[in-house]
């Protein structure tokens, strides 16, 4: 099952436009707030907000970093990925 975790922060200006733009592409996602959630970004190595992870069950298919524009986010999202995570970066 296809999966969106939205790693953010109280203080993380960036989020908000990020979190802006998926909501208006309509996207269900689970936001996660690393200083709440710290042990979420352990597990899936975050170091930086905003970070986007799509996964397919438990495996990450891409990573998006900062406030990436919303083509970027729309491709991400929309693309049929049936291998694991690339390295992409936003």
């Amino acid at each position: 099952m296809k999966r969106i975790l939205f790693f953010t922060s109280q203080f993380c200006n960036p989020c908000i436009p990020l979190k802006r733009k998926m909501d208006k592409l309509g996207v269900e996602y689970k936001e996660i707030d690393v200083e709440q959630g710290p042990e979420w970004a352990r597990v899936y190595h975050i170091r930086s907000v905003p970070t986007i992870l799509i996964l397919n069950d438990s495996t990450v298919l891409e990573q998006l970093n900062g406030n990436v524009s919303i083509t970027k986010l729309r491709e991400a999202l929309c693309e049929d990925k049936t291998t694991g995570y690339r390295g992409g970066q936003g």
